[in-house]
């Protein structure tokens, strides 16, 4: 039989508080309001017939003045909304582990999917060998979307890259870990005596 886990993790921020990501689409559509009427003004009330060179230009000046703030703006505020409203989900199937995030409670994108005999450790973020391995040229990955005080590192080697995958800890999910795990010396002490 094979091993399934599931975990998904929630952002409290989003879940407690909607009205920090409400502010974000609030002031989106703030800019794309001010962008159209913008645009409507400047095309009725600026000279574009019967002027010469200088006066389009100045036009042009104005048209780019109102417009790349407006559209700056509301790209940085779909740019915060993508980061706040976001969650991950963990999961380990049969002999694969993948870590998934989920964008706007819509869109899924795999961030990893690797074989679990790929995995070299196991810890929590606040110990030495956590520092050792930041000091290593190591691609990391995010895979948490809340604050604590301390993380769970996976590091893993696929394909001759080195990737360390640091996700909020759960003890679940460090369970499910443990009886798929092709080793269990890829464990550090503190979650070895996690039953």
């Amino acid at each position: 039989m094979d091993n399934y886990f599931e975990k998904n993790i929630v952002n409290e921020v989003v879940r407690d508080h909607p009205s920090k990501l409400m502010i974000w689409v609030v002031l989106r559509v703030v800019f794309a309001v001010v962008l159209a009427v913008g645009i409507l003004i400047l095309i009725n009330f600026l000279d574009w017939y019967q002027a010469d060179a200088k006066r389009v230009f100045f036009n042009i000046v104005i048209f780019a003045l109102v417009i790349f703030p407006c559209v700056g703006g509301i790209l940085f505020c779909w740019r915060m909304i993508r980061k706040i409203n976001c969650e991950y989900d963990y999961f380990i199937s049969g002999t694969e582990i993948r870590f998934v995030r989920i964008i706007n409670s819509r869109k899924r994108v795999t961030i990893l999917r690797t074989e679990l005999v790929n995995i070299e450790k196991v810890g929590y973020t606040d110990t030495d060998a956590f520092a050792e391995i930041a000091e290593q040229r190591r691609r990391s990955i995010p895979a948490y979307c809340n604050k604590r005080e301390k993380y769970l590192y996976i590091t893993f080697t696929v394909m001759s890259e080195k990737i360390v995958v640091i996700c909020e800890p759960d003890d679940d999910f460090v369970k499910a870990l443990k009886q798929t795990a092709p080793s269990y010396g890829v464990f550090s002490e503190e979650l070895r005596s996690i039953r």
